[in-house]
């Protein structure tokens, strides 16, 4: 079929070029001699669907037809086709070989280039076999346009609105009429999570488990962190994953989050920066997108489906969009795709809010990428599609179908608005087309391993480790380097892993420049802690959850540096108990202790107590680990403290341990880049991207965190993290940015040059000497802090504006250039509705964290705009050291002049239940909504086998079931229940039995399509209050 279609297009175009020698058409050889489009052999038909797949085409049929006459010379000819064709054609017989770069057709595809020297055979002797012919040219499938990539003006109806929904859990749809093959997504973000069963999420295809979000963070390397987003691509394209869902981008707005471990800070410009970086390294080649999620302000998980959060607008653009509008607007490489948030924002929906998602997403940052859903986030299917939701997911097999119908009949919607949606989602799947070598026999094949050793893995087929590339051509040019020849090799994965893992641990104390350990002087080492050995803590539960066939535990490699190390358990590796100790297991450790010279005590946070689906209570560790290191320190001076958590914990054992490790939760390798760390392989260079708070009771956010049901108010405004610690001189455990190495650095000579002031464009240099005045070489973050002097409105105390990652060797000194422009003195205006830089001093302070600042020095920007009105009385300045009020007045004063009002996510008061209402709620009363949740909990858990993991692996699910809302029964279902089935069971839950009746008649009759969608007074659906 392909090859008919192929040779009508290039005979129609070649009939409407006029001949070499006058102006009249070419003519054309017989039916027998015409082009001959021979597909190459493969093992497999699904080869012939992929892009740049060559097809042979012998040029000249020796019988003086057009085809022939223009070949007649031996100088490389072009042929320029219409570009409707989309058809590029490129001679193989280089010196390169087959493989021939078609980076050198045009992007819409409109030549055909060949070399015409012949071998006097003629067109019926060609011998598809014959790699090495002569006239053999290969015709490649370019990206825009092509016969399988058509526009959306081509597709019916029923093929647009296929685009807008998942086919499966994974999958978008295919468009089998275009030969437009289905694409796959997976979970991110520190590893390609592939389920084995669509609905599975424990059980998933081996993949490299790379540092968490919360760990990479710590790095502060946007070099290192492109190098994992790089690292995952090879493993998307050899899962033929197209689409990586990550970077987790969400701000750590409290230190309880429940995905704190999947996000980068609790600041914005680290996050941003950080966030770009990942998404240049997966989508580098241009065969794998990334999806940033979640949009926005999603910083918890309690009620995460139906709770709204109410904040300020200039909170809203300085904390929660900040760091998504700098990848966003990346000129280089902006993500493909963005998901949507669960949540409301004041009052809305994030799949279906019109500021957020059209005001500012579409216009504002000027984004036309693919807007997702979070999966079962979709409220309302109609308002998203009005509001540039394009893609719903997981796919709703036709749920949401026959209300987009059933809008376009009333003319609530509009074919043009699904158009523009169809469209965004065609481009995203042709922009990501994974080539696959259909030769690999073993895709799948498990990567080899175990704790104790290194163990051969089987390599499997992938791409090529090619430079980066950007641009419309960056896919073909990926492409057309795939060989069989090239692999992905597991051991190098690892590697990465674990050289990543090394740049981030974070060590917190070092007492008396305790370590690094000097191996020749190591007699003996206790290992305490299941972390440490049998159950090592290296990444979160949930979405993001890695099969990792080669986790490496601390008790195996300190065999590396010392002959006589033993272990001690200390604690059960469920234990969340914060109470009780277990006083034989404790004892154990201590005897233990007793007898070893230094002790590594890997304690933390285990699994059970933090995961996607429920947030964490408190900032408390298990009493058993607690009471490891009061007593394990009493009875050995030498003690090490490793920390495997996914956020900030209390350590009320703080000083007496001789050195703390933060190692968060590192990945697949974090036990051997720890072990190197201890014994000074390499010098630690993490520092902390959020800040240790000394209690959970100074973290201003607490007083709001998680709200109730319905509502978490953002009274807090901007005091997050360190912007309130370092505004309030609040005492804090660890601060922002601090960690230590082996070495001292010093700071000299800091030189400030005022380049532009002009009112909306700056640009400052600044310079800073560095030195390395100690004996290791080792890195250092140099952090540029700016501080508003003389603003007319609050501003935080100092913000993260610039910072920069600088290896040095003993006694090496260099100096570190920064550019500061118009972004790093700005604020947002909520009355002039923009940023604006106001005239006066600003403060420009260095350090090695936000507390340890060690030079400043003060510039004056001349130009600028004076805040307005509605800024100063929404957030008027305060003195230093001032405690922020958190009573109604100020909360209010903050919406003057801004978005919305602070009482759109009232939710009005009803006892009947409709389409948000939660499983957890309906089974309290209703003995229809108790089975609901029976059914969905037994299918949940249906994957989870006994073993190690089986009470934790319950826990998430049990959270995770027990909040969704009813409509993501149905968004879930594969089909198996309807909305209108839903809204029958949801009026028999209300005791509105005819209501119900009907809408069972209603679900059971062929004519769905029209069917009535009912009215709020039914209370089916949610009352939300209309914005102003």
């Amino acid at each position: 079929k392909i090859s008919r279609q192929l040779n009508y297009i290039i005979v129609t175009s070649l009939q409407r070029m006029p001949s070499n020698n006058n102006n009249k058409r070419a003519a054309l050889p017989s039916n027998e001699e015409t082009l001959s489009l021979l597909l190459p052999e493969s093992k497999s038909p699904r080869s012939t669907m992929r892009v740049a797949d060559p097809i042979s085409v012998p040029l000249g049929g020796g019988d003086g037809s057009a085809v022939d006459a223009l070949a007649a010379t031996t100088a490389s000819k072009t042929l320029t086709l219409p570009e409707e064709t989309g058809i590029a054609v490129k001679n193989n017989n280089s010196s390169h070989g087959n493989s021939s770069n078609i980076a050198d057709t045009t992007r819409t595809a409109t030549t055909l280039q060949y070399s015409s020297t012949r071998s006097g055979s003629n067109l019926g002797s060609h011998n598809k076999n014959n790699n090495n012919n002569n006239n053999n040219t290969s015709i490649y499938f370019q990206n825009n346009p092509s016969p399988r990539s058509p526009s959306v003006a081509q597709l019916r109806l029923n093929e647009k609105l296929s685009l807008l929904s998942g086919q499966t859990m994974w999958l978008l749809p295919p468009l089998r009429r275009f030969d437009v093959p289905s694409i796959r997504l997976a979970d991110g973000p520190h590893g390609v999570r592939k389920p084995v069963r669509e609905y599975s999420l424990q059980r998933s295809h081996p993949a490299t488990c790379f540092p968490t979000a919360a760990a990479l963070a710590c790095s502060w390397d946007p070099a290192l962190v492109r190098s994992v987003g790089k690292a995952l691509r090879h493993e998307c394209v050899h899962h033929e994953v197209s689409c990586l869902l990550g970077p987790g981008m969400n701000l750590k707005r409290h230190a309880c989050g429940g995905r704190n471990f999947e996000y980068f800070s609790e600041d914005p410009y680290l996050t941003g920066e950080l966030a770009a970086a990942y998404i240049q390294g997966v989508q580098g080649s241009g065969q794998v997108a990334a999806c940033v999620k979640h949009f926005a302000v999603n910083n918890q998980e309690s009620h995460r489906f139906v709770v709204c959060a109410t904040v300020d607008e200039r909170t809203l653009r300085e904390l929660y969009l900040r760091h998504f509008e700098r990848v966003i607007k990346d000129k280089t490489n902006p993500p493909l795709a963005v998901m949507c948030a669960y949540n409301k924002v004041n009052g809305q929906y994030c799949s279906e809010h019109d500021y957020l998602n059209v005001q500012i997403l579409r216009h504002e940052w000027g984004y036309d990428g693919v807007l997702m859903s979070d999966w079962g986030a979709v409220n309302d299917r109609v308002a998203g599609l009005r509001t540039q939701l394009d893609l719903e997911m997981p796919g709703s097999y036709g749920a949401h179908h026959r209300e987009i119908r059933r809008a376009l009949d009333s003319g609530e919607l509009t074919e043009a608005e699904i158009d523009t949606s169809a469209q965004r989602v065609l481009n995203l799947i042709e922009r990501v087309r994974v080539v696959v070598d259909d030769n690999n026999n073993n895709k799948d094949a498990s990567r080899s391993g175990n704790n104790s050793t290194r163990s051969k893995r089987t390599t499997a087929t992938s791409t090529t480790m090619e430079e980066d590339v950007s641009g419309s051509s960056a896919h073909a040019q990926s492409t057309a380097l795939l060989s069989s020849n090239n692999r992905l090799s597991w051991p190098v994965q690892h590697d990465i892993a674990k050289k990543t893992a090394m740049e981030c641990a974070v060590l917190l104390r070092n007492k008396d420049n305790f370590l690094p350990l000097n191996s020749n002087n190591v007699q003996s080492v206790a290992v305490i802690g299941e972390f440490g050995k049998s159950f090592p803590r290296f990444q979160g539960g949930g979405s993001s959850h890695v099969q990792s066939e080669w986790v490496r535990a601390a008790y195996d490699e300190v065999f590396r540096f010392c002959d006589n190390v033993s272990f001690a358990s200390g604690y059960e590796e469920d234990d969340e108990d914060t109470e009780q100790v277990n006083t034989e297991l404790l004892q154990e450790a201590i005897d233990v202790a007793k007898e070893a010279q230094f002790v590594l005590l890997c304690v933390g946070l285990p699994e059970i107590m933090e995961s996607e689906g429920f947030d964490r209570p408190h900032m408390k560790m298990p009493a058993q680990h607690n009471a490891l290191v009061t007593e394990v320190c009493k009875v050995n001076s030498n003690v090490i403290v490793v920390l495997s958590n996914g956020g900030a914990v209390e350590m009320p054992w703080v000083d007496q341990p001789k050195a703390i490790f933060e190692s968060y939760l590192l990945g697949e390798a974090g036990g051997a880049a720890i072990v190197d760390l201890v014994f000074g392989t390499q010098s630690p260079s993490g520092k902390l991207s959020e800040s240790f708070p000394l209690q959970l009771s100074d973290v201003l956010a607490d007083q709001n965190f998680p709200g109730s049901r319905d509502r978490v108010e953002y009274r807090e405004g901007l005091d997050v993290g360190y912007r309130y610690f370092d505004s309030a001189n609040q005492p804090v455990l660890f601060p922002f940015g601090h960690g230590l190495t082996y070495t001292t650095f010093s700071y000299v000579e800091l030189e400030i040059e005022v380049l532009q002031d002009e009112t909306h464009s700056k640009r400052v240099k600044v310079s800073i000497g560095l030195s390395n005045t100690g004996k290791f070489p080792a890195k250092e973050v140099i952090q540029c802090y700016v501080r508003d002097v003389t603003a007319t409105v609050h501003r935080p105390f100092q913000e993260l504006r610039a910072f920069e990652k600088v290896f040095l060797h003993p006694g090496e000194t260099t100096k570190v250039v920064l550019q500061l422009e118009f972004e790093a003195f700005a604020f947002y205006d909520v009355g002039v509705k923009d940023w604006i830089v106001e005239p006066g001093d600003f403060e420009i302070r260095i350090g090695s964290s936000s507390r340890d600042v060690r030079q400043t020095q003060v510039v004056e920007l001349t130009t600028g705009q004076f805040a307005s009105t509605e800024a100063q009385q929404s957030y008027p300045p305060r003195p230093v050291g001032s405690i922020v009020k958190l009573d109604d007045d100020t909360f209010s004063k903050r919406f003057r002049g801004s978005l919305g009002k602070i009482n759109q996510c009232i939710t009005p008061l009803h006892d009947n239940f409709h389409r948000n209402s939660l499983l957890k709620e309906v089974s309290a009363s209703s003995s229809i909504g108790s089975f609901l949740l029976w059914v969905v909990f037994k299918g949940s858990v249906a994957d989870i086998k006994p073993g190690p993991s089986f009470k934790r692996d319950r826990k998430l699910m049990e959270a995770a079931v027990r909040n969704l809302p009813l409509r993501a029964i149905v968004l879930f279902g594969k089909g198996s229940i309807s909305f209108e089935l839903m809204d029958a069971l949801i009026f028999f839950m209300n005791g509105l039995y005819s209501s119900a009746m009907a809408g069972l008649l209603v679900a059971c009759t062929p004519f769905r399509r029209k069917a009535k969608k009912p009215s709020p007074e039914q209370v089916v659906y949610e009352a939300v209050p209309v914005e102003p």
